[in-house]
């Protein structure tokens, strides 16, 4: 099956899909190549703005309590606010908080767009498709770059981001996140809509080359490449019985069917 044309994720919505856990089920080859549609969304907001519409498909509240979905959309709103003005969160406040056994050892927390995110439990299928593919890449990228799973990516100045997996440049990052990557990964099953529509501008803006989003329910690899703004202007999908070729990393040839088994 070759590749097909998927095209590209503007930005609308953004902040809603952030803040209600964007948990929708729904020689540079990459299988049989389509140029994606040119199709964008709006220019992208500023950190601010990323607080505003989300009024609707909050999740619920906690049992015995906690605030009304009115009123904690009100709260998000920097109408409702006015004078006063959202405070969104740093990398360097977050890696503070981290330092300081802020969060739970057992909680995965992100940083993006100034706003803690929490990522849903993973599933096994989940897993196992990170498994094969950390492999595929170990082995195929050799001592080139390293291959990180679910390790910080330090994307802007107020996003820190784990990525399913990485390619960083070679070096040492033992007192800082790598901020660039040859190739990012994310592995969605719930996560669908958020990997589109939130972490790929965010990367695209950060100049990452290449982005990979693996559809496990379709079994298809979404190969986003040629950022340009917030979006990617080239986005091809890739089934079993294709094979994609990381654009800095020649010769690596990684087979679709066996990221899948």
């Amino acid at each position: 099956m070759g590749a097909v044309e998927i095209g590209t994720m503007g930005t609308v919505g953004i902040a809603a899909a952030l803040l209600v856990g964007c948990s929708s089920g729904d020689s540079n080859s990459h299988g049989t190549q389509v140029d994606a549609s040119s199709a964008g969304g709006s220019s992208l907001a500023q950190p601010a703005t990323l607080l505003t519409n989300c009024a609707t498909g909050l999740p619920p509240c906690p049992t015995g309590g906690g605030v009304a979905h009115g009123t904690f959309s009100a709260m998000l709103d920097p109408k409702e606010l006015a004078p006063d003005v959202p405070r969104l969160i740093t990398r360097t406040e977050f890696e503070k908080l981290a330092q300081t056994d802020f969060f739970d050892d057992d909680v995965r927390v992100e940083l993006i767009r100034g706003v803690l995110v929490t990522p849903p439990m993973p599933h096994p299928r989940h897993e196992d498709v990170i498994r094969r593919l950390t492999r595929l890449l170990v082995l195929a990228v050799g001592e080139r770059a390293w291959v990180q799973v679910n390790s910080a990516f330090a994307a802007d100045d107020y996003s820190e981001v784990l990525p399913d997996l990485a390619v960083v440049p070679p070096g040492s990052y033992a007192t800082a996140y790598p901020t660039s990557a040859w190739l990012l990964v994310e592995v969605a099953m719930s996560s669908l809509r958020k990997d589109r529509r939130i972490k790929g501008p965010l990367y695209a803006e950060c100049g990452v080359p290449e982005y990979w989003i693996v559809n496990v329910e379709k079994r298809v690899v979404e190969v986003h490449v040629e950022p340009r703004g917030s979006e990617y202007s080239r986005v091809t999908a890739a089934a079993p019985g294709d094979t994609i070729r990381p654009l800095l990393l020649p010769g690596v040839d990684i087979s679709v069917a066996e990221i899948f088994g």
